[in-house]
């Protein structure tokens, strides 16, 4: 069995540190001021890559866990600035 190339964003495991660094790089450069188009934010975060060469594949994750938890961190991250 080779090695995965993709990571699936469904359980709130796969929601590490660089991939929250990811979707607040996208929400502050596109969207500096609220509100938050999170289908755009989705559409641009699925195919990008990780440090460790694996992409983000979001195909058929719409509501998942995972995506539920980067909006709520990205959320708290912009009250606290």
């Amino acid at each position: 069995m080779g090695t995965e190339v993709y990571i699936k964003l469904w359980d709130v495991d796969t929601v590490t540190g660089e991939v929250i660094d990811i979707v607040w790089r996208l929400t502050e450069g596109h969207y500096p001021a609220m509100p938050i188009d999170w289908d755009d934010i989705w559409d641009r975060l699925n195919g990008d890559w990780l440090n460790d060469g694996r992409y983000l594949d979001l195909d058929g994750c719409e509501g998942s866990p995972a995506l539920i938890k980067i909006k709520q961190d990205i959320l708290r991250l912009r009250r606290e600035q």
